[in-house]
């Protein structure tokens, strides 16, 4: 299966991308997860490489590009020498020349537990700050009930 790595953003690593779903006629690429950047070449984690079909639990995903800020200062992608920082699957197939699906897996891991690739380190987790919006718009609201007694007040002395 193609090789199509997305390093993480901030880190030295890698993430395979395996292609899968050939029997069906196409291809959906699966980033299986975390390998440091010392054993991005295959042979150096021959235990972590699945041979054969495999049922993949994992989150699906739409392709992601830099945005904002993050587009002017990210790295370009470097399709010859496998290096996208990008998840992008239209540009992995065009690279590795598949036909595949617009979106990807990232997969949690289980196919091959304890072995690098390491799955399952995408973050699923939402912030919880409502007592903070709380303590903010039910601040906002009682200077604005301040402000508004303080002009009728003023209003009245006149």
């Amino acid at each position: 299966a193609p090789i199509a790595p997305a390093p993480s953003v901030g880190s030295a690593d890698t993430s395979p991308a395996s292609g899968g779903g050939a029997a069906r006629g196409g291809c959906v690429y699966v980033n299986r997860g975390f390998v440091p950047l010392k054993n991005k070449d295959p042979e150096t984690r021959a235990d972590g490489l699945i041979a054969g079909s495999v049922a993949i639990d994992g989150l699906f995903r739409g392709p992601q590009a830099p945005s904002g800020v993050a587009a002017w200062v990210a790295p370009v992608d470097n399709p010859q020498a496998n290096e996208w920082h990008a998840r992008d699957p239209a540009r992995f197939a065009l690279a590795s020349g598949l036909a595949a699906a617009p979106a990807m897996v990232d997969s949690f891991g289980r196919e091959a537990p304890g072995v690098l690739p390491r799955g399952g380190t995408t973050k699923i987790e939402f912030r919880n700050n409502h007592l903070q919006y709380a303590f903010t718009w039910f601040g906002l609201a009682a200077t604005l009930v301040g402000v508004w007694v303080v002009f009728v007040l003023r209003k009245l002395k006149l």
